[in-house]
């Protein structure tokens, strides 16, 4: 991508401003998650695990609009923190990404279950259309 397009990117954005917690265990993965959703104009929170994110949500839940959300991660993994997650605010927005088929993933949640997937490697296209259907167009 050159700079021409992300600066079309920026100026055509659906963040609004809108905060998401990144949740991803893998530092080279969540500073390119980072930087896409900042030129998509969001703000953003670095977790590097489940019991990180967790933390950062219980302080913060008021401030974020939306957890992307790493499915296999050490110390407390993607459905693990779902559950915390969802404890703290029941209708918490969550994107949970993983490597896996959805279909594989969502086995691991027989009841409420997050509210998007994103299959990894993340494409840019797809990463905006999940967080347009679920922020709405304009943030």
């Amino acid at each position: 991508m050159n700079i021409l397009e992300t600066q079309t990117l920026a100026t055509d954005c659906v963040g609004g401003r809108k905060t998401v917690l990144v949740v991803e265990d893998e530092e080279l993965v969540r500073n390119i998650v980072l930087s896409r959703l900042e030129v998509l104009g969001y703000d953003t929170i670095p977790a590097v695990d489940g019991a990180e994110a967790v933390q950062f949500f219980r302080e913060r839940f008021n401030d974020i609009d939306l957890v992307l959300l790493d499915f296999a991660m050490p110390r407390m993994n993607g459905v693990e923190a779902f559950g915390e997650l969802s404890r703290i605010k029941p209708d918490v927005k969550v994107i949970l990404s993983s490597g896996y088929t959805e279909n594989m993933v969502a086995k691991s949640f027989p009841g409420h279950k997050p509210a998007g997937f994103l299959n990894k490697p993340y494409k840019l296209d797809a990463m905006r259309a999940e967080l347009e259907r679920l922020l709405g167009a304009d943030g």
